[in-house]
């Protein structure tokens, strides 16, 4: 089969043909130029050749990559020229070439962002985020559909690059062409919460930078309306934006030490992440129940009330429950948070069973540690080892009080 019935036979939809990608490879490694060849045999080409490259970066070198680009820019300006002597006809029609030339922009953007994530040279990322911005500016009112796709690809790259450079400029691309991409797709599905999770997220990475409360509200407000659209038919999706809804809401509840509000909401998202993952991923669903402890005791310290206290024990123990038993670190951890919280149910109600447990858990808080060091810090483990002691102290003065002291020459475990 020759190279252009391969092109035509791939023009809508990719089929897996090895003949396809060996000619379209040829093809670039010998031919310098197509500004002479016909616009739709270029359109072809270059259609084609992005869609293989996007789906296969790592089978094409980069000068094939740069010659892709090159011909994308050739079609482009070939585009450009029949738009030009459309107009000038009586009753020409250039709104197909206008189209074109949107789509050979959107293309040599694609192929600059494989060469970005490739050599993480900024200039790349550059390129590409100026090359769909003009693609969804000429596409805008010629092809909508386009223009919402390249302001989706804008938001993907930018937030690429500030994960790269850590440059706040690209944290405003991020929350401008989202904002764009939302403003102009009306279709509330599964793009358009993705499309608010990347602004929420740059909303978020902004105020760390910036130290202003209004883009930490933001985001909070963009995941919240994220989570309109999405549900836990995406448990992926929908398990993330609640984590870094917690994440916001976290942050916002450091700001005001009474409000318990924010910590409430707080624990709402770490339970639907919870849930989300409960038959999907038991250890993604054992870290936001965890979360969902710490979050149930920061509450129990802002209301005084109990019964978040014995909660958050509850919610803990249930995140050591879900882990698998090899994940010794996270399992120790938890032991180590339990034990803390059951000390503190005792201090607070003088009930015995609660001493017992956080003895129990403190126990293997240790034989965890003893076996592997390295599972945890030495500052979390003299943490753990001071309130162990605090906890012996407060159980020995109530057995002095009750004379129940325990002989002199008993021996007892130090650390």
């Amino acid at each position: 089969m020759d190279f252009e019935t391969l092109m035509s036979t791939n023009y809508d939809e990719l089929i897996h043909n090895q003949d396809c990608r060996v000619l379209l490879t040829n093809y670039l490694d010998t031919i310098d130029s197509v500004e002479d060849r016909d616009i739709f045999y270029v359109k072809a080409l270059t259609k084609v050749g992005t869609h293989l490259a996007v789906e296969d970066p790592d089978y094409f070198t980069t000068p094939q990559l740069e010659k892709l680009i090159q011909f994308n820019y050739q079609g482009s300006e070939i585009s450009r020229k029949k738009v030009e002597k459309e107009i000038i006809k009586e009753k020409g029609n250039p709104v197909r070439y206008t189209v074109m030339e949107g789509h050979f922009l959107g293309h040599a953007g694609s192929i600059n962002c494989i060469l970005f994530e490739r050599t993480k040279n900024i200039s790349y990322a550059l390129n590409s985020y100026d090359l769909y911005l003009d693609s969804a500016k000429i596409c805008l009112e010629v092809d909508e559909n386009y223009s919402i796709k390249s302001c989706s690809y804008m938001t993907s790259l930018s937030w690429k690059a500030y994960k790269t450079s850590k440059d706040p400029k690209w944290l405003e691309r991020i929350i401008e062409t989202s904002t764009t991409y939302i403003d102009i797709s009306d279709k509330l599905d599964e793009s358009h919460a993705h499309a608010l999770n990347l602004r929420a997220r740059a909303e978020f990475e902004a105020y760390k930078i910036f130290d202003e409360v209004g883009f930490l509200q933001d985001s909070i407000e963009s995941y919240n309306e994220a989570l309109e659209i999405c549900n836990e038919q995406n448990p992926d999706l929908f398990f993330s934006l609640n984590m870094f809804l917690g994440k916001s809401l976290m942050e916002l509840s450091f700001l005001d030490k009474e409000d318990p509000t924010p910590v409430i909401k707080q624990h709402e998202a770490y339970i639907r992440a919870h849930n989300s993952q409960l038959f999907e991923d038991h250890k993604k669903s054992s870290d936001a129940i965890l979360l969902a402890g710490k979050a149930s005791l920061i509450l129990f310290y802002k209301t005084k009330e109990r019964e978040n206290l014995e909660r958050s024990l509850d919610e803990i123990l249930r995140a050591k429950e879900l882990l698998d038993i090899n994940d010794q670190s996270n399992i120790t951890i938890c032991y180590g948070i339990a034990a803390d919280i059951s000390k503190i149910l005792f201090f607070e109600t003088d009930n015995l069973t609660y001493a017992k447990k956080a003895r129990r858990f403190y126990d293997k808080y240790f034989e965890f540690y003893d076996q592997n060091p390295n599972l945890i810090s030495k500052k979390h483990f003299d943490k753990a080892n001071k309130e162990y002691i605090t906890l012996k102290l407060k159980l020995r003065k109530k057995k002095d009080r009750k004379g129940g002291r325990r002989p002199p020459n008993k021996k007892r475990r130090r650390y």
